[in-house]
């Protein structure tokens, strides 16, 4: 492909070369008749081949970079290979310092972390990651010790069957909920 691309920039280079050198002709002969013309196809035809020649130059350095990412990838993809185990015989868990019957570990943090945690979720909110009704999370409250929650709900609207009006009230109101609204205990 590379081999076929560099011929075709040659060909692209000779033809714009005598574009060129045509175009500064028929420039050159409007103002300056005959010598004009020469002079314009002279300056044309030179503007051309250095234009071409810089093409070839950057094209060619754009291969010689994807041919070094290339090579490049294929020594990380090798040493990848180069280190898998060579043993192919099956392996076990079952070792020395592994136990055949479950352990359970419980892992906790410090009460600090744990209202760090807790402050941060009563500022920020945190993301539930499903589709549901407004209904379903307004007046959904918690408290961590002193921490209450903000009841702050963003969210996108998806499907609307109850407003029936102008699609600008739908947008407003769609960009009203993403920016996100507190409610109160008594809404809804």
């Amino acid at each position: 492909m590379n081999d076929i691309n560099r011929r075709m920039e040659r060909a692209n280079m000779i033809s714009g070369t005598i574009q060129g050198g045509a175009t500064g002709a028929a420039a050159g002969s409007s103002v300056g008749g005959v010598y004009g013309a020469v002079a314009g196809a002279v300056v044309g035809g030179a503007l051309s081949a250095a234009g071409g020649i810089t093409d070839l130059e950057i094209n060619e350095s754009i291969r010689q970079e994807q041919l070094s990412y290339t090579r490049d990838q294929f020594k990380m993809n090798l040493a990848s290979i180069q280190a898998q185990p060579y043993s192919l015989s099956k392996t076990t868990a079952f070792t020395a310092n592994n136990k055949i019957f479950p352990i359970l570990e419980y892992y906790t943090c410090t009460d600090r972390e744990k209202e760090a945690l807790a402050s941060k979720i009563s500022q920020v909110s945190m993301n539930v990651g499903v589709n549901g009704t407004l209904r379903e999370y307004i007046n959904k409250t918690w408290s961590y010790k002193d921490i209450k929650a903000r009841n702050f709900i963003k969210c996108k609207l998806l499907k609307n069957d109850v407003i029936k009006d102008d699609f600008h009230i739908l947008s407003t109101l769609n960009q009203e909920l993403e920016g996100g609204i507190y409610f109160n205990e008594y809404t809804i």
